[in-house]
């Protein structure tokens, strides 16, 4: 077929398909042999180090983690960004930017081999529109509430509280 492409980087499911780019190319061709299909959700394997999601980028999947570790991480990846949260079998990434239709607030790097659930980003819609309207409006509004405080800078760690000049240090 002149429309497919055979290169040895073109990601293909179980029946010689080609898949969409996205996060199958992402995790590079060399993988693919751990890419399997599973209840219309593709299974892919990303070796340390790779990233899954980028911060700023759109989303085109959510990912649900099936084994390993992710480091959510907000920053230049080159520049020691901040880690705000590991994820670990069973959490699930990518789906706020799915919710609310933005880029990522965050980067998502395996921190080991890591197994994932690739859920597209039409499956992902298409489910979520099968979701009682108010409860897919408070789940929209909890995914704008949680992307607001990442967003926000805190007091904390990160930041001086000019009311604790004339304390003494401990």
């Amino acid at each position: 077929m002149p429309d497919q492409d055979d290169s040895p980087a073109a990601a293909k499911d179980d029946d010689g398909a080609q898949l969409p780019a996205g996060p199958e190319k992402r995790a590079g061709a060399d993988r693919r042999q751990g890419d399997r299909r599973e209840s219309g959700f593709i299974t892919k394997v990303f070796g340390t180090d790779e990233v899954l999601l980028r911060e700023g980028e759109n989303c085109d999947a959510a990912f649900l983690i099936r084994s390993g570790k992710v480091e959510i991480r907000k920053g230049p990846l080159n520049m020691n960004p901040k880690t705000l949260a590991v994820l670990e079998a069973g959490d699930v990434l990518g789906e706020m930017s799915l919710i609310n239709d933005r880029p990522h607030i965050a980067s998502a790097v395996a921190t080991e081999e890591t197994e994932v659930s690739v859920i597209s980003k039409d499956e992902f819609k298409r489910r979520l529109d099968e979701v009682d309207p108010i409860m897919r409006g408070v789940l929209k509004l909890l995914v704008k509430r949680l992307t607001n405080a990442i967003a926000t800078p805190r007091v904390g760690e990160d930041t001086v509280n000019w009311g604790d000049w004339q304390k003494k240090p401990d």
